[in-house]
């Protein structure tokens, strides 16, 4: 059973730092949800002029999303995670024999998948600092396909943190990471928070990709109330002979989340949890190649589909596999 020492208990200098701060859940090892985002209408509109606007709506819009880690290395100095993803998207849309819009009727075909591996480095000091890295490595789009070889489809996101630890119950970190998170490739700086301000009530912050206020509810039970951003770029063709010439497209998607989820012990290692939200969504665009900045502006993007999809309720149910209890008794 974790405890929140109070007064706050100082970490002695010469243990090497672990980024842990009280109150935080065992980490997840195994892990399968089902998503489903409710109804909700697509507007679409073309920046070229062979290709036409559109609309229509979405009845059907589901996720289903497969992800292990496990630690391959785990020494004072050094510790290494590897982790292993596997998604899948469908959309359904309102009188799918109708469709008469390319990117409606690709996406009413086919799937959003996507396929990775990311490996988290740790190099924690005895100084109450760490420095760490993360390497994602992500295969994204259609690429059931014998046209494109596969390396069209692979998105390589990374970034490094320093961080310290002055106390068992407070952790803060300074990084960046070239990522997908806003749909377009773009590096960001990032800053960690994770505060245990009592024995019950904490922060978990990753800015600008999340941010969670966690109540520990019991040993069993741990409650969140949050905001998140999510996002992707997928590698598509669209069924249309006005992209004839194109063997991909890049689809950019990002989106943010308001959030509450209760993770829930059924039995020792294995939880269940369920997260209900609304999103806000912030692009769902077409771009012709990976690095699509406009040759007059380095922040504008050249898109030729610009499309918005309407706010829209989501519910998430996962079960997680953790490690057992006495993993982490002393």
């Amino acid at each position: 059973m974790w405890t929140v020492n109070l007064p706050e208990q100082e970490q002695q200098e010469d243990v090497y730092c672990d980024p842990r701060v009280n109150g935080l859940e065992r980490p997840t090892g195994i892990s399968l949800s089902y998503e489903r985002i409710m109804d909700y209408r697509i507007y679409s509109r073309a920046n070229v002029d062979y290709l036409e606007d559109g609309d229509g709506a979405v009845n059907y819009n589901r996720r289903i999303k497969f992800k292990f880690k496990v630690p391959v290395v785990n020494k004072d100095r050094f510790k290494m995670t590897y982790g292993f993803h596997y998604s899948h998207e469908e959309f359904r849309f309102e009188d799918p024999e109708n469709l008469n819009y390319s990117l409606y009727k690709s996406l009413e075909d086919k799937s959003l998948k996507s396929l990775g591996s990311n490996f988290y480095f740790l190099f924690p000091q005895k100084n109450k600092t760490f420095f760490a890295v993360q390497v994602n490595l992500n295969l994204n789009g259609d690429y059931y396909r014998g046209d494109v070889g596969l390396a069209k489809f692979l998105k390589v996101s990374a970034g490094p943190m320093w961080g310290k630890k002055p106390h068992d119950n407070l952790m803060y970190g300074f990084g960046f990471a070239y990522s997908y998170t806003f749909g377009d490739p773009s590096l960001s700086p990032l800053f960690a928070y994770y505060h245990t301000f009592s024995p019950k009530w904490g922060i978990e912050a990753l800015l600008p990709l999340e941010a969670k206020l966690r109540f520990n509810m019991n040993e069993g039970s741990v409650w969140y109330l949050g905001a998140e951003t999510r996002g992707a770029s997928y590698n598509v063709r669209l069924n249309d002979p006005a992209l004839v010439d194109k063997s991909t497209l890049e689809l950019r998607h990002s989106e943010i989340r308001l959030f509450f989820n209760l993770n829930q012990e059924i039995h020792d290692f294995l939880w269940v949890s369920l997260q209900a939200g609304y999103r806000y969504n912030l692009n769902f665009n077409l771009a012709e190649s990976n690095h699509n900045r406009k040759p007059t502006s380095f922040f504008q993007r050249d898109y030729i589909v610009e499309s918005t999809l309407e706010d829209a309720f989501y519910f998430n149910l996962s079960l997680n596999i953790k490690p057992p209890k006495k993993w982490y008794k002393d």
